[in-house]
């Protein structure tokens, strides 16, 4: 992740926006190694994860918080895939073609539902991605949401069913099972320590 100082530079004055791409990247990568991707695909759905969103880099910043959002603003909603992939390829230019396919077709999804092309049959990968996408996005509190400020997984996975394939859907909740109990693990060591301490 060295050589996307640029990256981490454009989002972080962008707290939830970051804190998105981290924690998506994290999911993606743990989903992928389940799916059993090779370690060049699993690297490449990482770090198209942490880059997913860039394009949002150029949204007015009450975009981020508004709630409703206006028939207009939705055009500058779905132009973040155009718009992120114009950037990477301005700051890394020699990008594999295929981080780049999975930045830009992120919202693609089956049946030509998605955006920005209506891409039929999306790949397996940008399935991945997008589900990643979409588990973290209604599981973490964002403060815009009026009544509901975080969705249960159950919940997030049955709205990620509705267009990707079980076996993305299986790899995704045993990816979260496996984050949860090593962070359950991570704080039983660090409470176990301090009650070393004396």
């Amino acid at each position: 992740m060295k050589n996307l100082y640029w990256a981490e530079k454009l989002m972080r004055p962008i707290p939830v926006l970051h804190k998105h791409a981290e924690q998506t990247m994290e999911l993606a990568i743990r989903t992928a190694i389940i799916m059993s991707f090779d370690k060049r695909r699993v690297a490449y759905v990482g770090i198209a994860a942490f880059l997913h969103d860039l394009g949002k880099t150029t949204w007015p910043k009450e975009l981020f918080y508004k709630t409703p959002v206006l028939p207009h603003e939705w055009d500058v909603i779905k132009d973040h895939t155009i718009q992120g992939e114009k950037i990477i390829l301005s700051k890394w230019p020699n990008v594999s073609r295929d981080i780049l396919r999975l930045v830009s077709q992120h919202h693609e999804r089956p049946g030509g539902l998605g955006y920005p092309n209506g891409i039929y049959d999306p790949p397996l990968d940008v399935l991945v991605l997008a589900a990643c996408d979409v588990y973290n996005a209604m599981v973490t509190k964002r403060e815009y949401r009026n009544t509901i400020k975080e969705f249960a997984p159950e919940v997030a996975l049955l709205e990620i069913a509705k267009f990707a394939p079980e076996q993305v859907v299986g790899a995704l909740a045993r990816a979260e099972t496996l984050r949860k109990l090593e962070e359950a693990e991570e704080k039983q060591r660090s409470s176990f320590l301090q009650s070393m301490q004396f």
